[in-house]
């Protein structure tokens, strides 16, 4: 299958690395599900790669919340019919200090972050991944 029939979801699409992998795939020609917390950043990237509408969807989407993942999920699958590629790009980190001076408050926050974030993001999404085999 080549990069022009596929369709890829980016979570964090508009940081560091999400925006490497957004042009490396748009060069291929990947249709594209952008997804980040500013929808702004997300336009400014889409108009920067000079992206066709077609090609693209852009979202704001909270991934701590599983029923706005579920409604995202749902928008890529109307805008494009299916899903082949899914790239978990949220990131932050609140290192730098002893496990015995970290408050209790950013663990959690870090867990949201990143646990329960890519839990959601799986179970919107894996069941159209494993529908395309």
């Amino acid at each position: 299958m080549s990069g022009a029939s596929r369709v890829a979801v980016i979570t964090g699409a508009a940081g560091g690395l999400g925006r490497i992998v957004t042009r490396h795939l748009a060069e291929r020609g990947t249709r594209l599900a952008l997804f980040g917390t500013h929808v702004d950043r997300l336009n400014e990237l889409v108009r920067e790669l000079n992206l066709p509408d077609d090609g693209v969807l852009t979202m704001a989407v909270d991934l701590g919340n599983a029923d706005a993942v579920k409604a995202a999920a749902e928008a890529v699958i109307k805008k494009f019919g299916r899903v082949e590629i899914l790239l978990h790009f949220v990131g932050g980190w609140a290192g730098g200090k002893l496990v015995t001076e970290v408050a209790a408050s950013v663990v959690n926050d870090m867990l949201q972050q990143h646990l329960w974030t890519t839990f959601n993001v799986a179970q919107a999404f894996v069941p159209a991944l494993v529908a395309n085999g």
